[in-house]
């Protein structure tokens, strides 16, 4: 059983990861329970809320997911209430890789190619996009014109597996450097062989460290 002196020092130790989280990724208290941070959704809903009233995180909105009750999101910056689900959803893809470094907001989202992250692995940098299937093909052929030039490789993460394949048969002619995958392949096994080349064969993610 920990003192309340330890109790205290944890406590403010977790709220410091809390702010730093925050800073890049945009969360629910359902994403702090995963992470491992508290063993339930009330504690760390209670938490957020508690930082929120301090003024030293934002409550940015809600979303509904497609099972339960709206669940209220938190960040260290604001987000448009209709980039909110997307951003969401990055989080969650973000937070299950094993990489070195995460840079989004809107730093990386002015730079030329903005994608939806910047990831540092093993001193190369990668980009994240994540497709929601809200894009037409030929929005699709744009978006992948402007990276025909791109010397940094990029991760596509999409809805379903009929996505992947109608992004790596656009990407063929336009020599994209990239892999693609599921969000479902992608969070429960980053960095297993989920990825697919534009050729179509597979391949793994390194992890940190590794």
């Amino acid at each position: 059983m920990p003192s309340p002196q330890e109790s205290l020092r944890y406590s403010r130790t977790r709220d410091q990861q809390i702010l730093w989280l925050l800073q890049n990724h945009p969360v629910t208290a359902r994403e702090l329970v995963t992470l491992g941070w508290f063993p339930q959704v009330a504690k760390a809903r209670k938490r957020l809320r508690r930082l929120a009233m301090r003024r030293k995180i934002l409550c940015v909105g809600s979303v509904q997911r497609k099972l339960g009750r709206p669940e209220l999101v938190y960040s260290k910056t604001r987000i448009k209430s209709d980039d909110l689900s997307h951003e969401l959803e990055i989080s969650e893809i973000c937070l299950r890789l094993n990489v070195d470094q995460i840079e989004r907001g809107s730093e990386i989202q002015r730079s030329y190619y903005r994608p939806d992250a910047q990831l540092t692995l093993s001193g190369k940098v990668l980009y994240l996009e994540y497709d929601r299937g809200t894009m037409s093909a030929k929005q699709l052929e744009q978006r992948f014109q402007k990276y025909r030039d791109c010397q940094t490789f990029c991760l596509w993460v999409c809805q379903t597996s009929s996505r992947v394949e109608l992004l790596r048969k656009l990407a063929i002619p336009i020599r994209i450097s990239g892999l693609f995958t599921t969000k479902a392949e992608l969070m429960h096994d980053p960095h297993g062989r989920i990825w697919i080349d534009s050729e179509g064969n597979r391949a793994s993610l390194p992890q940190s460290g590794s």
